[in-house]
C-alpha cells in the first residue's frame, strides 16, 4: 500500500487523474506483485516443515499474504483511485462533508495548512 501510494503521489500533479493514477500503477505494480509472489511462495514451502506448529503457522501466513493482495488490488485501489480524483478537483479530505471545512476552528481557521 505505501509503494502504490507513493508512487502516485510522485506523479506530476498537473497531469489529469486517471493518467496519475496509471503510470503510479504502472510503476508499482509489478514491483508489489513480484514482492507478493516471492512472500507467499516462500510461507507456502514453510508449509512442509515437519514441525506442525511452523507449517500451520506458514499455511496461515501464505493465506493471508494472498487475501491482502486481493484486498490491495480491489478495496485500495478503488480508494486510491477515489483520493487521486479528490486531490486533482482540489477537494478537502473530508470533501466539505462534516464540521472541518478550512475556516472552522478544528483547521485553525486554516493557517497551518499547505498552499499545495
Amino acid at each position: 500500500m505505501f509503494v502504490i501510494a507513493n508512487a502516485i503521489d510522485q506523479t506530476p500533479f498537473d497531469l489529469p487523474w486517471k493518467q496519475r493514477f496509471k503510470i503510479g500503477i504502472q510503476h508499482a505494480g509489478p514491483s508489489v506483485s513480484i514482492t507478493t509472489f516471492t512472500n507467499a511462495l516462500a510461507f507456502y514451502f514453510g508449509t512442509f516443515t515437519p514441525i506442525p506448529a511452523l507449517a500451520d503457522f506458514c499455511l496461515f501466513a501464505c493465506s493471508c499474504v494472498c487475501v491482502l493482495y486481493g484486498a490491495v488490488l480491489t478495496i485500495f485501489l478503488c480508494i486510491m483511485a477515489w483520493d487521486t480524483k479528490r486531490i486533482s478537483s482540489k477537494k478537502t479530505e473530508c470533501c466539505g462533508l462534516c464540521c472541518c471545512k478550512e475556516d472552522t476552528w478544528i483547521c485553525c481557521h486554516g493557517r497551518y495548512l499547505s498552499n499545495k
